[in-house]
């Protein structure tokens, strides 16, 4: 019994290490490969989290602002109001589930005082100066946040719920994806033309809207 189980966690963990290898050869192809770059440059985004807010979202630039992000992926609370009286409660949790789960687990890092961990020094390797002082930036807000909710006696899902929503709220890869910063560089140095960005939602397997062609990475 114990050894079906670990031949089990073994095969998962060969099954995540192909796709996620899988992930890693396609992206460079990718028009939004600069956007799921500049992400990773915030803490807790990695590569798996940063082309799954992207694949699920599309181009970040084409919301006019942060909040409607938010609510895009349901992180904004509900409102029932009468008259006079506004009344908020929960999440609406009416937007793109998958987006939502990934940058909830991303907030849980920020539980811990501020630092560039070795492994997202390598990430922001060759990312321009701006995207990683946005970056840093919000690692300091966010984990003071973090703090100061959590000591005003705030339930950990309510203070994670929050940081994950104000993480959207900072997204340096907005900043790179509208300015170009990332792609042109990247693909200069390979000879290539710059690529350009679809306002479309891109999707990483062929799952195309209705009436629209197959698209893939």
């Amino acid at each position: 019994m114990l050894q079906d189980a670990i031949h089990a966690v073994e095969d998962a963990e060969a099954r995540r290490d192909r796709l996620t290898g899988q992930i890693e050869e396609r992206l460079p192809r990718w028009s939004m490969a600069a956007t799921v770059a500049a992400l990773q440059a915030l803490r807790g985004v990695a590569l798996i989290a940063a082309v799954t807010l992207v694949a699920e979202a599309g181009d970040l630039s084409r919301f006019d602002n942060p909040r409607q992000l938010m609510a895009y992926l349901g992180l904004v609370p509900a409102e029932r109001s009468s008259a006079e009286r506004l009344r908020r409660g929960a999440i609406t949790k009416a937007g793109n589930g998958e987006a939502r789960r990934v940058m909830v687990e991303a907030a849980w890092s920020y539980r811990m005082p501020a630092r560039v961990s070795r492994a997202r020094l390598g990430r922001m390797e060759g990312l321009p100066k701006p995207v990683r002082d946005i970056a840093w930036k919000a690692e300091l807000r966010l984990c003071a946040r973090y703090r100061r909710l959590t000591a005003a006696g705030k339930p950990a899902k309510l203070v994670t719920t929050a940081i994950a929503r104000e993480i959207l709220g900072h997204r340096p890869a907005r900043q790179a994806a509208a300015n170009h910063l990332i792609a042109p560089e990247r693909n200069q140095q390979k000879g290539e033309a710059p690529s350009t960005i679809s306002r479309r939602r891109p999707c990483l397997e062929a799952r195309p809207r209705p009436g629209e062609p197959s698209r893939s990475l």
